[in-house]
């Protein structure tokens, strides 16, 4: 509605986009994509809590529904899940500040809030939500390598993100410490 979308079109606009946020789908019903919010803290913020609570997985949605407050009955598979997602997605976003920091094509000509606001929208987006405010082809070639990386491991177990799951990341990795 304050970008100048009639009242209808916003409603459905909105209702069309948290779907595809959830499901991790990245669909949009403009052309333009989300463009003309790419600077949006607001809209960009729902946008990926759609997206992790979509991609965090169904099982854990529901443990978390029932004992938010109450971490002690969290199952080991929620633990594992919420860990490993929080930390690729924290490490995702250091990554892509880091190398597109001065990239003028991408990072480089925005603020610094701006520049960690859409480092941790690209890094929640590339394991598998598939939205994006800039041109992809235009990240750094070792940005798209920190994208390859998160798209093979993707979200959690019994969600809508692809990949081979966090939980077989951290598995993998535990086991290679142990």
């Amino acid at each position: 509605l304050l970008a100048g979308v009639p009242v209808l079109d916003a409603a459905w606009q909105s209702v069309y986009i948290s779907a595809m946020a959830f499901t991790n789908t990245g669909f949009l019903p403009t052309s333009e994509g989300l463009a003309p919010y790419a600077g949006d803290v607001w809209f960009l913020s729902v946008v990926m809590l759609g997206v992790i609570l979509g991609a965090i997985g169904f099982p854990v949605i529901y443990v978390l529904s029932r004992n938010l407050r109450r971490p002690r009955k969290w199952s080991l598979h929620v633990k594992l899940t919420i860990f490993s997602f929080g930390m690729l997605l924290l490490l995702g976003a250091a990554a892509y500040f880091v190398l597109e920091f001065s990239n003028p094509r991408t990072f480089g000509g925005l603020d610094p809030g701006q520049r960690i606001l859409q480092s941790f929208f690209l890094s929640s987006m590339a394991r598998s939500g598939g939205f994006s405010t800039i041109d992809i082809s235009q990240l750094d070639g070792s940005s798209l390598l920190v994208t390859d990386m998160l798209m093979f491991i993707g979200g959690g177990s019994a969600s809508t993100a692809g990949g081979i799951k966090v939980t077989t990341i951290a598995v993998l990795f535990l086991a290679a410490f142990a």
